[in-house]
């Protein structure tokens, strides 16, 4: 399996503040939710877009001071991949793409200018991708805290 990373890009990129009060020295978790998606171009199969997105969002039970979704897309040009070694492809191609979103998500997060940016871990955890009842694979970091 042989595969060329060509481009890499933001794809979509969303921040809303919450009407939410916290007081001042509270710990808040923040644990946004990662996905990832393979897409192949239907006129060249060789041309393969792994999409990586990460969301945060607010709920009544853990309300969060503001929601964001990021969504990276990297295109591949693939040489011998096939349908078995997907789960392959997206173990090796994730981890390139997560600098990518990791910048863009303290980039939009500290444009707020309300609260710190939202560092997410420096390096792509070493825990397996998996691929979820919807097809596409889902990763977990554990918790990510700041402080208000």
């Amino acid at each position: 399996m042989n595969y060329t990373l060509r481009n890499v890009g933001v794809d979509e990129l969303h921040f809303k503040m919450n009407n939410v009060r916290i007081e001042p020295n509270t710990k808040i978790q923040m644990m946004p939710q990662f996905v990832s998606h393979v897409q192949s171009l239907p006129d060249n199969a060789k041309i393969k877009s792994v999409i990586l997105e990460a969301k945060l969002a607010s709920t009544e039970k853990e309300p969060k001071p503001f929601n964001f979704f990021v969504r990276v897309v990297g295109v591949f040009e693939c040489q011998d991949v096939s349908s078995s070694d997907m789960d392959r492809f997206v173990q090796e191609t994730v981890p390139l793409l997560y600098p990518y979103l990791r910048t863009a998500v303290v980039n939009l997060t500290a444009t707020s200018y309300q609260y710190p940016s939202l560092m997410l871990p420096v390096t792509f955890p070493g825990q397996p991708i998996k691929r979820n009842n919807g097809g596409n694979w889902g990763i977990s970091f554990g918790n990510t805290d700041i402080l208000n």
